[in-house]
């Protein structure tokens, strides 16, 4: 199986500094979608060494000096494809997003929810959830999943808030169906 967090690791050690790691994170972003337009699945060390010399071509036309960040992203997209995990690119960015997040004193935090909230609803979430976290910020992602009927669920580390109107509606039934085994046994 498949383990972005080694990788995310030493992202970030190689980076130095969050602002670096986060710097450099947005080349990877971009040297991963430009590694996807290209045609083929990208593996091996002959694909690595070829996509090497696209990302040094473009850094030496590209006008600003982009440096050690740029750099750094590029070996890290080479040493993806050249060790046949360039597929798991989303969960490696994903989680370098995390450990800079943690760092920076940031909580990730998921909102689901059947429709999209007011405005007001979310910043009232955001300044209560950083109260309890004690958290320097929170960044808040909002999913709507219609399925949940109505209300919300949060989601926070692994920690789960369910304040759903499905999940409501399947407490009321458990309930029902345990008064109706206890009615049975009455009889």
């Amino acid at each position: 199986m498949f383990r972005p967090e080694p990788w995310a690791e030493a992202f970030i050690k190689a980076a130095g500094s969050s602002s670096a790691a986060e710097e450099s994170l947005e080349y990877l972003r971009v040297f991963c979608r430009a590694a996807l337009a290209l045609p083929g699945d990208l593996s091996g060390k002959n694909d690595a060494d070829r996509l090497g010399r696209y990302i040094k071509a473009a850094l030496t036309k590209s006008d600003s000096s982009t440096g050690y960040p740029a750099e750094l992203a590029g070996r890290v997209v080479q040493i993806m494809v050249r060790k046949n995990c360039f597929h798991q690119y989303k969960k490696i960015i994903r989680e370098i997003e995390k450990n800079i997040n943690k760092q920076k004193g940031i909580e990730e935090v998921i909102v689901e929810a059947a429709e999209e909230p007011g405005e007001e609803l979310v910043v009232k979430l955001r300044e209560k959830i950083k109260y309890l976290t004690g958290a320097r910020g929170i960044k808040l992602t909002l999913r709507l999943i219609p399925g949940i009927i109505g209300g919300l669920r949060i989601r926070w580390g692994s920690i789960l808030l369910d304040g759903s109107v499905k999940r409501r509606m399947q407490k009321m039934a458990g309930d029902i169906e345990a008064l109706n085994v206890y009615s049975r046994m009455e009889v």
